[in-house]
Order: structure tokens, then sequence, then C-alpha cells
């Protein structure tokens, strides 16, 4: 099972608990934001000024993607 597939299993599990409501997908999702934001800090804190450089270009690059990743699979109708 890879990284992904456990997270998307705790999420889920966290909104079953919950009924799937709002409140808990608002929740969690501020989770994900505080851990990423938190990820961050350590990763900067770890990098040379150099390092920090070549991980935001890759990290436009990665989203850049994904972006149009989520865009095509919408528009093939497979949310």
């Amino acid at each position: 099972m890879t990284f992904e597939d456990e997270l998307q299993e705790l999420i889920h599990k966290q909104l079953a608990a919950n009924s799937g409501s709002v409140g808990a997908f608002l929740r969690v999702t501020a989770a994900l934001e505080d851990a990423k934001d938190q990820l961050e800090v350590d990763l900067h804190a770890m990098f040379t000024d150099e390092q920090w450089d070549t991980y935001e270009e890759e990290e436009a690059n990665f989203w850049s993607h994904d972006h149009q990743r989520r865009r095509d699979r919408r528009l093939q109708g497979k949310n």
C-alpha cells in the first residue's frame, strides 16, 4: 500500500466516523494543510538556499502537472 493509499484510507475513515459531514471534511482538509505547512518549515530548515530554490521549482512544476491531470479527468467525467 502506498503512502497515498494509506492517507486516502485514513481520510475516508475519518469522514465515515463523522457521517461524511462537511465539517469533518473541512477538519481533515485543514489538518492536511497544517501538516504540509509544517513539513515545508522543516524542509526549509534542513535545505540549503540552492536546495530550497530547486524544491520550489519542482513543487510548482508538480502542481502545474497535477492541475492539468485533474482538469483532464473532470473533462472526461471521471471525478
